[in-house]
Protein backbone atom coordinates (compact mmCIF):
# COMPACT_ATOMS: atom_id res chain seq x y z
CA UNK A 1 0.00 0.00 0.00
CA UNK A 2 1.03 3.75 -0.42
CA UNK A 3 2.50 5.28 2.78
CA UNK A 4 -0.44 7.71 4.33
CA UNK A 5 0.51 10.66 6.65
CA UNK A 6 3.05 12.45 4.67
CA UNK A 7 3.83 15.58 6.96
CA UNK A 8 5.68 18.40 6.35
CA UNK A 9 6.03 22.09 7.50
CA UNK A 10 3.58 24.73 5.60
CA UNK A 11 4.85 26.76 4.82
CA UNK A 12 8.12 26.31 4.84
CA UNK A 13 10.74 28.90 5.98
CA UNK A 14 13.94 27.27 6.51
CA UNK A 15 16.34 26.06 3.83
CA UNK A 16 16.07 22.35 4.56
CA UNK A 17 12.75 20.52 6.01
CA UNK A 18 12.30 17.37 7.25
CA UNK A 19 9.60 15.12 5.65
CA UNK A 20 8.06 12.35 7.25
CA UNK A 21 5.36 9.51 6.56
CA UNK A 22 4.11 6.52 8.56
CA UNK A 23 5.08 3.02 7.27
CA UNK A 24 3.29 1.23 4.22
CA UNK A 25 2.28 -2.71 4.67
CA UNK A 26 2.83 -5.09 2.22
CA UNK A 27 -0.50 -7.21 0.96
CA UNK A 28 2.49 -9.75 0.02
CA UNK A 29 4.89 -12.38 1.30
CA UNK A 30 7.78 -9.69 0.83
CA UNK A 31 7.91 -6.94 3.64
CA UNK A 32 8.27 -3.47 2.50
CA UNK A 33 11.66 -2.52 3.05
CA UNK A 34 12.58 0.80 1.03
CA UNK A 35 10.95 4.19 0.38
CA UNK A 36 11.72 6.64 -2.31
CA UNK A 37 10.70 10.39 -1.75
CA UNK A 38 10.64 13.06 -4.46
CA UNK A 39 9.61 16.96 -4.89
CA UNK A 40 8.32 18.90 -7.27
CA UNK A 41 8.59 22.61 -7.69
CA UNK A 42 6.57 26.15 -8.49
CA UNK A 43 3.88 23.94 -10.11
CA UNK A 44 5.62 21.78 -12.58
CA UNK A 45 4.98 18.72 -13.74
CA UNK A 46 8.54 16.77 -13.36
CA UNK A 47 9.65 15.30 -10.34
CA UNK A 48 12.98 15.05 -8.39
CA UNK A 49 14.15 11.92 -6.06
CA UNK A 50 15.79 13.19 -3.18
CA UNK A 51 17.20 10.14 -2.00
CA UNK A 52 15.87 6.60 -0.70
CA UNK A 53 15.54 5.29 3.18
CA UNK A 54 14.52 2.10 5.05
CA UNK A 55 13.18 4.89 7.26
CA UNK A 56 10.39 6.83 7.76
CA UNK A 57 11.55 10.34 7.49
CA UNK A 58 14.17 12.17 5.20
CA UNK A 59 16.16 15.60 5.48
CA UNK A 60 15.13 17.72 2.54
CA UNK A 61 16.95 20.75 1.04
CA UNK A 62 14.82 23.44 -0.70
CA UNK A 63 15.91 24.16 -4.04
CA UNK A 64 17.05 27.75 -4.57
CA UNK A 65 14.53 29.99 -6.66
CA UNK A 66 11.76 27.56 -5.32
CA UNK A 67 8.16 29.80 -4.41
CA UNK A 68 5.88 26.66 -3.82
CA UNK A 69 6.64 23.02 -3.57
CA UNK A 70 5.32 19.69 -3.72
CA UNK A 71 6.39 16.07 -1.69
CA UNK A 72 5.55 12.67 -3.02
CA UNK A 73 6.67 9.02 -1.47
CA UNK A 74 6.29 5.74 -2.34
CA UNK A 75 7.40 1.96 -1.03
CA UNK A 76 9.00 -1.27 -2.50
CA UNK A 77 8.59 -4.44 -1.28
CA UNK A 78 11.97 -7.17 -0.84
CA UNK A 79 10.91 -8.12 -4.25
CA UNK A 80 11.72 -5.17 -5.64
CA UNK A 81 8.04 -4.17 -6.58
CA UNK A 82 7.18 -0.47 -6.12
CA UNK A 83 3.90 0.52 -4.92
CA UNK A 84 1.62 3.82 -5.77
CA UNK A 85 2.76 7.20 -4.30
CA UNK A 86 1.17 9.30 -1.68
CA UNK A 87 1.69 12.96 -2.35
CA UNK A 88 0.72 16.13 -0.69
CA UNK A 89 -2.36 17.28 -1.55
CA UNK A 90 -1.02 21.11 -2.36
CA UNK A 91 1.25 23.52 -3.39
CA UNK A 92 3.42 24.11 -0.38
CA UNK A 93 4.59 28.05 0.15
CA UNK A 94 8.21 28.34 0.06
CA UNK A 95 9.12 31.45 2.06
CA UNK A 96 12.87 31.20 2.72
CA UNK A 97 15.22 33.90 4.14
CA UNK A 98 17.35 35.99 2.71
CA UNK A 99 21.12 35.17 3.75
CA UNK A 100 22.67 38.19 5.70
CA UNK A 101 25.68 39.77 5.69
CA UNK A 102 27.41 42.15 8.59
CA UNK A 103 31.23 43.06 9.28
CA UNK A 104 32.31 40.39 12.21
CA UNK A 105 33.65 43.73 14.34
CA UNK A 106 32.11 47.07 15.38
CA UNK A 107 33.55 50.12 16.89
CA UNK A 108 30.92 52.88 18.79
CA UNK A 109 30.30 55.77 17.11
CA UNK A 110 31.28 54.13 13.73
CA UNK A 111 28.78 53.12 11.00
CA UNK A 112 27.70 49.70 10.83
CA UNK A 113 26.33 47.85 7.64
CA UNK A 114 24.40 45.09 6.89
CA UNK A 115 23.22 43.56 3.23
CA UNK A 116 21.20 40.65 2.21
CA UNK A 117 20.28 39.05 -0.34
CA UNK A 118 17.56 39.25 -2.61
CA UNK A 119 14.59 36.53 -2.17
CA UNK A 120 12.01 35.63 -5.19
CA UNK A 121 8.62 36.66 -4.44
CA UNK A 122 9.45 38.85 -1.44
CA UNK A 123 7.81 42.19 -1.19
CA UNK A 124 9.58 43.82 1.90
CA UNK A 125 12.20 42.94 4.07
CA UNK A 126 12.31 43.45 8.17
CA UNK A 127 15.67 44.08 9.84
CA UNK A 128 15.72 43.86 13.03
CA UNK A 129 19.05 44.71 15.92
CA UNK A 130 19.49 43.54 19.21
CA UNK A 131 22.29 45.02 21.17
CA UNK A 132 23.46 44.33 24.35
CA UNK A 133 21.47 46.98 26.12
CA UNK A 134 18.24 45.81 24.16
CA UNK A 135 15.44 43.89 26.12
CA UNK A 136 14.39 41.95 22.42
CA UNK A 137 14.55 42.64 19.01
CA UNK A 138 14.10 45.90 17.71
CA UNK A 139 12.93 47.14 14.72
CA UNK A 140 15.19 48.74 12.39
CA UNK A 141 14.24 49.23 8.79
CA UNK A 142 11.10 47.84 7.34
CA UNK A 143 10.94 47.79 2.59
CA UNK A 144 12.47 46.93 -0.04
CA UNK A 145 16.25 47.84 -0.33
CA UNK A 146 19.33 44.99 0.33
CA UNK A 147 21.28 47.03 2.97
CA UNK A 148 20.99 49.01 5.63
CA UNK A 149 23.42 51.90 7.92
CA UNK A 150 22.75 52.93 11.38
CA UNK A 151 25.42 54.18 13.80
CA UNK A 152 27.07 52.38 16.67
CA UNK A 153 25.65 53.42 19.89
CA UNK A 154 27.36 52.48 23.37
CA UNK A 155 27.24 48.67 22.69
CA UNK A 156 29.58 45.48 23.48
CA UNK A 157 28.28 43.45 21.31
CA UNK A 158 24.96 43.62 18.52
CA UNK A 159 23.55 41.52 16.59
CA UNK A 160 21.05 41.77 13.42
CA UNK A 161 18.22 39.01 11.79
CA UNK A 162 16.57 40.14 8.98
CA UNK A 163 13.43 38.77 7.15
CA UNK A 164 11.70 38.39 3.57
CA UNK A 165 7.51 39.21 3.75
CA UNK A 166 5.55 37.79 0.52
CA UNK A 167 1.98 38.22 -0.08
CA UNK A 168 1.12 35.94 1.66
CA UNK A 169 2.93 36.15 4.70
CA UNK A 170 6.60 36.76 6.38
CA UNK A 171 8.87 34.20 5.91
CA UNK A 172 11.48 32.71 7.98
CA UNK A 173 14.33 34.83 10.05
CA UNK A 174 18.41 34.79 8.67
CA UNK A 175 20.10 35.75 11.69
CA UNK A 176 23.94 37.03 12.46
CA UNK A 177 26.44 35.68 14.23
CA UNK A 178 26.71 38.06 17.53
CA UNK A 179 29.28 41.19 16.62
CA UNK A 180 31.56 42.11 19.19
CA UNK A 181 31.74 45.90 19.24
CA UNK A 182 35.05 47.95 20.55
CA UNK A 183 35.11 51.46 22.44
CA UNK A 184 35.17 54.31 20.24
CA UNK A 185 39.07 55.19 20.04
CA UNK A 186 40.74 58.25 21.16
CA UNK A 187 43.37 58.35 18.50
CA UNK A 188 46.66 60.65 19.59
CA UNK A 189 49.58 61.37 17.36
CA UNK A 190 52.66 62.88 18.56
CA UNK A 191 55.86 64.23 16.94
CA UNK A 192 57.63 67.26 16.24
CA UNK A 193 56.17 70.64 15.95
CA UNK A 194 57.37 73.65 13.82
CA UNK A 195 58.49 74.22 10.67
CA UNK A 196 60.07 70.97 9.40
CA UNK A 197 62.25 72.80 6.05
CA UNK A 198 62.45 70.72 3.16
CA UNK A 199 62.30 66.97 4.00
CA UNK A 200 64.90 64.99 2.81
CA UNK A 201 64.71 62.11 5.58
CA UNK A 202 61.57 60.10 6.85
CA UNK A 203 59.46 62.07 9.78
CA UNK A 204 59.23 60.22 12.71
CA UNK A 205 55.91 59.87 14.69
CA UNK A 206 54.32 58.36 17.53
CA UNK A 207 50.24 56.75 17.97
CA UNK A 208 48.34 55.53 20.23
CA UNK A 209 44.89 54.94 20.94
CA UNK A 210 42.93 53.70 24.38
CA UNK A 211 42.14 50.59 22.83
CA UNK A 212 45.04 48.85 22.43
Amino acid sequence: TAPTGLTYPNPITTPSVTVSWTAAQSNTDYPVNLYQLSYSTNGGSSWTTVETTSGTSLEVNIPAGSTTIRFRVRARDSNNQWGGYATSSEDIQVLLSPTLTVPTLAMQGQTITAKWTAVDGATSYTLQRKANTDADWVEVYTGQDLEFSEEVGVWSTVQYRVQAVFSVGPGGWGTSKVIPVVSASALVISGQDGYLGTLTADVPYTVSTDTG
